[in-house]
């Protein structure tokens, strides 16, 4: 192979060490925050949309339940999906409780978009927390996330999230993958360069959204949670991150090959739908790095010299992920950074790929795209 043509390969590939570098920098000299105690606690709604979460959703609503928030503050309104399980059946018990509230989609109501489009315009606290049914906040999730938001004045605060039960090898790299992008979705939220979120942990301000001319995206069955924060930064709403431990929600990792490459495909398809170039020019670099290393990986017995590209890529990826690892606790998980980089190459390549495709798949008994 010409040696030119490897060198322009690694210089691609020093592009995304960089890259991973400036992210890694920027997460370190990220400020944590700094709120102060509630005075007032301010009534606040947890608002959740929910298909086929028997196995999870008791134990998410149990975890709210056990917030040190102002019982009488704090509100549950559950949507569900058209659920094909024991979901409802499941969660009996806590029907009970007078500030939890469910609500079953109308025929015409389908998809977790607009579960939350209906159930937005059933809230009648001037604050909502999003979450996911199969997720879990600590005993002061909701109070930080709310100091979070009166002290810094925000119209919305996205909040940490990390991947808890890391039995084997698929979960303990979900666990680091899931902490370089919170890092990534951190950075890029305090310098303005793009806006990504996680519906699983997002306190907004209700009266901040024009509930008429939010663009749900509707040809992506992903991306509720970004069409919500375009829609605040369209309007130039103050958007901010809360690097606080206390404000961290944990969500389960994908347990097998095919519910994770579903979730990925899923992600995949609504950065489609980005109209933010430097995010495209980064998805794009780690795009191509991810091919042109999974690729050198596959032909360095013809040639030895593609070893630079792959350790490069490696590099890359360890400077980010020993950069945040401590915040969310997954330090030990370090040791299996080569293994992992050759799992990210490969998932980015392959999910990169079939993203831009208009493929069809399954997703809790639905076929989306």
């Amino acid at each position: 192979m010409d040696l030119v043509f490897i060198l322009i390969l690694s210089v691609i590939a020093g592009f995304y060490v960089i890259m991973q570098a400036v992210y890694a920098w920027a997460w370190l000299t990220y400020p944590r925050q700094n709120s102060k105690s509630l005075e007032e606690y301010p009534a606040v709604t947890v608002l959740i949309a929910f298909r086929n979460e028997a196995k999870h959703l008791g134990v998410c609503i149990q975890g709210i339940l056990n917030q040190n928030y102002p019982a009488e503050k704090l509100n549950i309104l559950l949507l569900n999906d058209h659920s094909a399980d024991d979901s409802v059946k499941s969660i009996s018990v806590y029907l009970q409780y007078p500030n939890v509230r469910l609500i079953d989609m109308p025929p015409q109501i389908q998809g977790k978009k607009q579960s939350i489009a209906f159930g937005l315009s059933e809230v009648q606290t001037a604050y909502v927390l999003f979450t996911d049914a199969d997720c879990v906040g600590g005993p002061g999730w909701i109070n930080h996330m709310m100091e979070a938001m009166i002290s810094s004045n925000a119209h919305a605060i996205c909040g940490p999230v990390e991947v808890r039960n890391e039995s084997n090898l698929l979960e303990q790299f979900q666990a680091l993958d899931f902490a370089g992008m919170m890092a990534i979705t951190a950075v890029s939220m305090r310098y303005k360069w793009f806006y990504l979120a996680n519906g699983a942990n997002m306190l907004i301000r209700r009266e901040a959204l024009d509930m008429a001319n939010i663009s749900w995206q509707e040809a992506y069955a992903s991306g509720d949670d970004m069409s919500l924060i375009s829609h605040l930064q369209k309007k130039h709403s103050t958007i901010q991150f809360a690097k606080d431990k206390s404000a961290i929600v944990r969500t389960a990792a994908q347990s097998n090959l095919p519910d994770f490459f579903h979730q990925r495909l899923r992600w995949g398809t609504k950065n489609k739908s980005s109209t933010s170039k430097f995010m495209l020019i980064q998805l794009g670099l780690a795009y191509i790095v991810s091919v042109i290393s999974l690729a050198s990986l596959t032909a360095l017995i013809f040639e030895p010299f593609l070893i630079f590209i792959i350790l490069l890529k490696l590099t890359g990826d360890l400077i980010l992920l020993t950069a945040v690892s401590p915040f969310f606790r997954k330090q030990a998980h370090l040791i299996k950074i080569p293994v992992f980089s050759i799992m990210h190459s490969t998932y980015i390549a392959v999910i990169g790929t079939l993203s831009l495709l208009p493929l069809r798949y399954q997703w809790k008994g639905r076929i989306v795209k």
